[in-house]
């Protein structure tokens, strides 16, 4: 029979082989994504981590995006109905990530009709929950701050993040998390299933107590979240 001292040691070189395959992944596809600042393909397939007004219901979820499918976001979201979220929770609604700007980044471009006092701030912070920001919103459309029309079309860029499969098929898909007051790096592995490391690895030299900014939130794969069938993302 094996000692102690045998099974001790090589349980312990399991996890130290693990985690350092992870870190190796995790270093490819940074110095992958780092080494250049332009993109070839896209993804059919990214997550918008959408925080919850009061005002937000499955409608106005709808036309922030696209008009995309109510069966589409529940199918992200086991934790609500089509006549129920909770106010102050997050729901997860799935987009195509494209190359954008001749390949310089990922993002996609959603269009938003401008209601009456609407603000590239208010916009930014409170009708899409922080998933874009004032200054993309001045740089790809022509009104001024103070002066937006009512009715009028705008472009808002939400940033996305693909999986690298030549790197890891085990995280190929991420959520574009924008931080908010109050949340930490415990948090926010807590609420997004993730360990706080890989995190962190994915998401170098951020502040994660500064409660604002974007994570990218890797997630094991298209089905390892919780989805409530295994339905392929349907485009609105």
């Amino acid at each position: 029979m094996e000692s102690d001292q045998q099974i001790w040691y090589g349980t312990n070189t399991m996890i130290f082989l693990r985690r350092r395959s992870i870190i190796i992944l995790v270093l490819i596809y940074l110095f992958s994504n780092c080494t250049t600042s332009s993109c070839i393909n896209g993804c059919d397939l990214a997550l918008a981590s959408f925080f919850i007004w009061p005002e937000s219901n499955l409608p106005l979820i709808n036309q922030l995006f696209d008009n995309i499918s109510y069966s589409d976001i529940l199918d992200w979201n086991t934790q609500i109905t089509s006549t129920f979220i909770l106010t102050e929770s997050r729901v997860n609604v799935p987009f195509r990530c494209d190359c954008l700007d001749n390949g310089e980044f990922l993002g996609h471009v959603f269009r938003y009709n401008v209601s009456a006092n609407d603000t590239y701030d208010l916009i930014a912070r409170r009708r899409y929950s922080s998933l874009t920001n004032k200054e993309l919103l001045m740089r790809d459309n022509s009104y001024p701050d103070n002066n937006i029309p009512d009715h009028v079309t705008l472009n808002v860029t939400v940033n996305c993040s693909c999986g690298n499969k030549d790197v890891s098929k085990d995280y190929g898909l991420f959520i574009t998390y924008p931080m908010k007051p109050g949340e930490n790096l415990s948090y926010i592995a807590l609420v997004t299933n993730t360990s706080s490391k890989l995190i962190e690895m994915y998401n170098p030299m951020v502040n994660f107590s500064a409660g604002s900014g974007l994570l990218y939130i890797p997630g094991r794969g298209e089905f390892k979240l919780k989805k409530r069938r295994r339905v392929k993302f349907r485009q609105a």
